[in-house]
């Protein structure tokens, strides 16, 4: 019973009767052990008779004592590379008949030129498809004979990079070398197509998921902003809270000290206007006007009749006066504000040289919020009327920050102030 092999390409079917077939025994010549196991198995599926060797000098010395039907040989291999195996079989007047089948991973057009100058059959290009390799093998199996009776040399010219080749062979030889050559390239293009298709629903995929995925962002984003913008909205809402609650604790304080009205407003507002000259942050200048509407809520504590005395404080009184900051720090210090108000609160009587109250630190200790508000105070205090003298004036005020710019006063707050009052005209409001 003859065995039915379908030759690719074609449709139609080859017989080869299994007799023949049974005869039939290809020489594999492949360095690398792997790959020659898997054309072994290849071939063996196919019941035809298989011999390996590693190299081309392994091979002549099979091929010197026994004549295989077809030669299956890799190009690239130590001792002896597979061009030159093809060379020595075809030079050979008894093995120059048996069809050689070049394995390569090589595609410059040298390489095939060199084939056809060492008389190869067939190219077939690595990695290959196992039925395109049967259908090479059939076809050279089915044509025998016609090599046998096709004797006649040809010979072929031609003209590649400014190089010219003349080869001698076979005409049907160097015929199914081109055709073999012809189909290798078909088949890598038909590859090439397959792969651009691929990359393309690749790419129809992936657009498909950015939109998808851009689509989610955005409605993640709108979502965030949404709410962020609520809480904004809340954060806007507290703050003015807060505002309002300052506000009204510095309105019962001037309720219990008429002459003092708007002090702390006032200090705020030159505090403010030093920090900006400074060069601080937004958000800093807000705790700072925070903290001077609040820096004296701990007078809220000392007897109304001391805050408003016309005549000088005893020593008594005064140690009540210069207890305020100790009581706005007990009374600021478990609410959570954003900005320290409540230690800005307690040093902001404090001097550069330790001489202030009610801790009596000095220099780097004092929080440059509470040296600001120091600077914002003293001014105001000289400027305006008080109970037991009338105003002293802004030019007495300047003196006085002039003066101890350094000793008593943070150099950098005093220059700012000092700045603000002399060039650029700064007046309470």
């Amino acid at each position: 019973m003859g065995r039915i092999e379908r030759r690719e390409g074609r449709g139609a079917m080859s017989v080869i009767p299994k007799s023949e077939s049974d005869r039939v025994e290809i020489l594999i010549v492949e360095d690398s052990s792997t790959q020659a196991e898997e054309l072994r198995y290849i071939l063996e599926q196919h019941d035809y008779q298989v011999m390996v060797a590693r190299n081309g000098k392994e091979a002549l010395h099979l091929l010197s004592g026994h004549r295989p039907t077809i030669i299956i040989s890799d190009i690239i291999m130590p001792e002896m590379d597979g061009y030159q195996l093809c060379k020595h079989v075809k030079t050979d007047e008894n093995l120059k008949t048996i069809p050689v089948i070049l394995l390569t991973s090589l595609s410059d057009p040298h390489d095939v030129i060199m084939g056809l100058q060492c008389g190869a059959d067939h190219f077939v290009t690595k990695p290959y498809g196992k039925e395109y390799l049967m259908s090479r093998i059939n076809h050279l199996l089915t044509n025998m004979r016609l090599y046998e009776a096709e004797k006649k040399k040809a010979d072929l010219t031609i003209n590649f990079g400014n190089r010219t080749y003349v080869i001698t062979s076979d005409r049907l030889q160097i015929l199914n070398l081109l055709l073999s050559t012809y189909e290798t390239a078909v088949q890598k293009n038909q590859e090439l197509i397959k792969a651009q298709d691929e990359l393309r629903r690749l790419n129809e995929q992936l657009e498909q998921k950015v939109l998808e995925r851009t689509a989610a962002l955005r409605a993640e984003i709108a979502e965030r902003m949404k709410a962020e913008e609520a809480l904004q909205q809340s954060y806007k809402r507290l703050r003015r809270t807060l505002e309002a609650t300052a506000a009204a604790l510095s309105s019962a304080l001037e309720k219990r000290d008429p002459y003092t009205a708007g002090h702390q407003q006032r200090v705020a507002q030159l505090a403010c206007f030093i920090a900006e000259e400074m060069g601080l942050s937004e958000e800093r200048i807000e705790g700072i006007h925070m903290a001077g509407v609040l820096h004296d809520i701990g007078k809220i504590s000392v007897p109304g009749e001391i805050l408003s005395k016309p005549g000088k404080l005893s020593e008594v009184e005064f140690s009540i006066i210069k207890s305020h900051p100790d009581i706005g720090y007990e009374i600021l210090k478990n609410i959570e504000f954003p900005w320290p108000i409540a230690q800005i609160t307690l040093q902001h009587h404090e001097r550069m040289d330790g001489s202030g109250y009610p801790r009596s630190i000095s220099g780097e200790n004092i929080l440059l919020e509470a040296k600001i508000l120091a600077v914002a105070d003293v001014v105001e205090a000289i400027s305006s009327h008080r109970p037991y003298r009338p105003t002293l004036g802004m030019e007495i005020a300047i003196k006085e920050i002039s003066q101890n710019k350094g000793i008593l006063y943070d150099p950098d707050v005093a220059d700012a102030a000092l700045r603000l009052l002399t060039e650029k005209g700064f007046r309470f409001q």
